[in-house]
């Protein structure tokens, strides 16, 4: 310990069993940028949040709930209004477009119940998007730059101001109903992209293959040019983890082959 009574780490340690890599000389400067993180993520958040509460049903938001809504006034039975979703959602698939789970979450909402309750949509979709950028970030801190969960929260930060400065279509992808597959499909290439870096680091986990399978489900009807897009990459991403042996090959494998289904 310094004079200072800051804690030098100069070395890698063990934290919770695993060796981990010091960011930060002294545990001061670490506590310092840690709080600086955690403050900058919550002013971030936190307006971000308070604005689904002024968010509001526009253009196909009513198109889209109008039958789940009169199965749920008709009837107040949740089965019966899942199932008009259900139905709904076939007729748009089979009249217009073939992205099913995009056209199940706009048509099964809360809104469907009381348009009061339309901002939850945003607040689960900024949760969501939230959430998937810290998975991502700590698969890669912890397995790839050995970081512990604190060193890589300042990542986090970086990445989330971005994740949701340039998300294409911001605005529409949280705030308007109809447009969170958008929102969700990045959600769905995070998640992704963090399983994928946790299987080729870690030893192979079967649960890990089964939510790579049904990520590459959920990717594949959401929205169109992110559902080809990640297609695209998964193929490749395919390609390169069976010529190089890659823990990650079969999860990759199956993702893609479900995305592109």
């Amino acid at each position: 310990m310094s004079d200072s009574g800051t804690v030098e780490q100069e070395t890698p340690y063990q934290e919770n069993g695993r060796r981990v890599i010091p960011v930060w000389k002294t545990e001061s400067s670490r506590r310092a940028i840690t709080v600086f993180s955690a403050v900058w993520i919550a002013a971030m958040l936190l307006p971000l949040f308070l604005l689904c509460f002024y968010a509001h049903p526009l253009h196909d938001d009513y198109i889209h709930i109008q039958s789940t809504a009169e199965a749920w006034a008709a009837t107040g039975s949740f089965m019966q209004t899942l199932s008009a979703a259900f139905t709904r959602t076939a007729y748009l698939y089979n009249t217009w477009q073939g992205t099913y789970l995009g056209m199940f979450l706009s048509c099964f909402t809360p809104m469907a119940f009381s348009s009061t309750l339309y901002f939850i949509t945003p607040l689960l979709t900024l949760c969501a998007l939230a959430l998937s950028a810290w998975y991502l970030v700590h698969a890669a801190a912890r397995a790839v730059f050995h970081l512990s969960a604190r060193n890589a929260l300042p990542v986090y930060a970086v990445l989330l101001t971005l994740w949701l400065g340039y998300l294409p279509g911001a605005d529409e992808a949280v705030y308007w109903q109809s447009g969170t597959p958008y929102a969700y499909s990045a959600v769905m290439l995070a998640l992704i992209a963090g399983l994928l870096i946790k299987q080729h680091f870690q030893a192979p986990r079967v649960r890990r293959t089964v939510a790579l399978a049904l990520c590459g489900v959920v990717l594949s009807g959401l929205t169109y040019p992110l559902a080809l897009g990640g297609t695209l990459a998964l193929l490749f991403i395919t390609l390169w983890a069976y010529k190089r042996h890659s823990h990650a090959a079969r999860g990759a494998l199956l993702a893609f082959v479900f995305a592109a289904v």
